[in-house]
């Protein structure tokens, strides 16, 4: 009995092309918002220790900083990533679907 991997069912349906697709946007999605996560809180913590260092050598003093134009355009932006993201992934059927959650936690657990 002569077994090739190439012509069984289960070789098409994983490398089909909606499954394929949707699992490399999964992972590409999980993979970067890992990354983007972790350089966000290394910012913010050498922002802070900048500020506490400044502070304490006098150069600048800490009274009441505006942050909240800022925290405006973050907030902006990801609501313009999260409907990016929302649009792509309410036209996937079922097996893309699948593809893409196993593309996600893929990326997030390698990211």
């Amino acid at each position: 009995m002569n077994f090739d991997i190439f012509d069984s069912k289960i070789f098409k349906d994983i490398s089909s092309t909606k499954f394929g697709a949707s699992f490399i946007f999964g992972f590409t999605i999980g993979y970067l918002l890992k990354k983007s996560i972790k350089l966000m809180f290394i910012v913010l913590i050498v922002a802070i220790i900048a500020l506490f260092w400044l502070d304490n050598s006098r150069i600048e003093e800490i009274k009441n900083i505006d942050f909240s134009s800022s925290l405006d355009r973050i907030i902006e932006l990801l609501k313009m990533f999260g409907n990016f993201i929302y649009e792509k992934i309410g036209n996937i059927d079922q097996s893309s679907g699948v593809g893409l959650i196993a593309g996600f936690l893929v990326g997030l657990k390698i990211g």
